[in-house]
């Protein structure tokens, strides 16, 4: 990932504009320091706010974390956040850049199941990316892995952790599968 040059919160805007949320830690990882308060320009354009989100689909567990969302979008609603944020952590682990990537299916509470929550351009061509919370079954799973067959150049199936990963292998999921987990 190109590291920021001058002003951090312009390119945490710049992320923003694709990965639509991302938290704190994230950046952190990312080698991206956000001191609150922000004092330059670009402050005014991000919001941060203080969630409890489950790590999967299926833990009980709740973990704190602060978002960071651009204050022009309304504020994601906190049953797809983690799956925003796992989509943001997959493009990081890939590709880094923001170029050639587009997250705008992440976002959506009922998306397709012909819509990948990304799409990503590799030498080859457009290839669907897909993150799993862990909410999916595996009717779901197959049929959207036929749709992006047909669709795409090949996908890559996420998921945020390796327990769900070894399922999604077991159902014979093609392409690579990254255990990106986003908190």
């Amino acid at each position: 990932m190109r590291t920021p040059e001058v002003n951090t919160t312009h390119f945490v805007v710049e992320l923003l504009e694709k990965d639509r949320a991302l938290t704190l830690g994230q950046l952190a990882r990312w080698g991206i320091r956000l001191e609150v308060p922000l004092r330059d320009p670009d402050a005014r354009e991000v919001r941060f706010r203080q969630v409890e989100l489950p790590r999967t689909a299926r833990s009980r567990k709740v973990i704190p974390v602060t978002v960071v969302e651009l204050r022009r979008e309304a504020p994601l609603d906190e049953r797809i956040l983690p799956h925003v944020l796992g989509v943001a952590e997959v493009r990081r682990i890939l590709w880094g850049s923001v170029d050639a990537w587009d997250a705008s299916g992440a976002s959506r509470m009922r998306a397709a199941v012909e819509v990948p929550d990304a799409v990503a351009v590799r030498g080859d061509g457009l290839w669907a990316v897909e993150y799993d919370t862990g909410a999916y079954t595996e009717a779901v799973v197959r049929r959207k892995c036929e749709a992006f067959g047909e669709g795409y150049a090949g996908q890559i199936w996420a998921v945020p952790a390796e327990r769900r990963a070894a399922w999604l292998r077991r159902l014979g999921v093609p392409g690579p599968i990254v255990v990106a987990p986003w908190w």
